[in-house]
């Protein structure tokens, strides 16, 4: 689905098989779309995508990769049961692009206490501290949540020096730490692109919030691939058959049938 930036209207909408480079460059090709104007298109972080892009308008292209899903990397890597100094690297990361001052501010606060009670606790008695103390942070950030209506971006300036003080310290980090700020340094200049205009989005959540709107988030993961898509239609086609509504037995009286 690509989209007119300013008009919000969708000027292409194609379902491919794949994402491979020349499947992407044919959907671009053959809807016409002119590749000789100065153009802004904002994408997910797959590595494809700068080349791929180059390759269709050269120095037409200004390509802001998406920051939403930049988010959505960083917090993949980090697990639900992080303790509070992993929670407390992932939101310096987020901090780079997105106001997160307090939420680092309640952190900073408890990781000591988190280095005293690894010392001086058992394991179970730690992992007891830290559900608490993970429920109370999750409370706080919902609390805040409440409060804004929508993520602070930070200014070029504040982007740029949160960015360098990281980079400082980089070896004190852990490698999946280092590998996501070194993944973001090389792509700075893609990533800041949004600072220089108001126009240019930071994210693509426009095609993200159309899926969202018009897709069940089911029906879109069974729709990636052609059996998906095809059981899908089995489905439906047994549905407004009526089919379903002889059946008496319900999934569990079948599984008891059986055993």
């Amino acid at each position: 689905m690509i989209f007119d930036i300013e008009s919000g209207t969708p000027i292409i909408d194609v379902v491919v098989n794949d994402k491979k480079s020349e499947t992407i460059k044919n959907v671009f090709l053959e809807s016409k779309i002119d590749l000789t104007i100065p153009t802004v298109i904002v994408t997910d972080l797959d590595r494809a995508y700068p080349q791929i892009m180059d390759e269709l308008f050269g120095d037409n292209l200004l390509h802001q990769p998406c920051l939403f899903h930049l988010q959505k990397l960083i917090l993949k890597s980090y697990s639900k049961n992080c303790s509070i100094f992993e929670e407390f690297l992932k939101y310096r990361l987020l901090n780079i692009f997105y106001d997160h001052s307090y939420e680092i501010e309640w952190l900073t606060q408890r990781i000591e206490e988190e280095e005293k009670i690894q010392s001086n606790c058992s394991k179970k008695e730690y992992r007891e501290w830290l559900k608490t103390k993970k429920e109370e942070f999750h409370q706080f950030c919902k609390k805040l949540k409440s409060t804004k209506t929508q993520q602070i971006t930070r200014k070029y300036e504040e982007i740029v020096d949160n960015m360098l003080d990281l980079l400082s310290i980089i070896e004190e980090f852990p490698l999946e730490v280092q590998k996501r700020l070194k993944m973001i340094d090389k792509i700075f200049l893609k990533l800041t692109n949004f600072c220089d205009s108001e126009i240019i989005p930071k994210t693509n959540n426009i095609v993200e919030n159309y899926f969202f709107r018009t897709l069940n988030m089911d029906w879109k993961k069974r729709m990636k691939t052609d059996v998906g898509f095809l059981n899908h239609l089995k489905l439906q086609s047994i549905r407004i058959s009526g089919t379903l509504n002889e059946v008496k037995m319900t999934i569990i009286d079948v599984f008891c049938a059986i055993r």
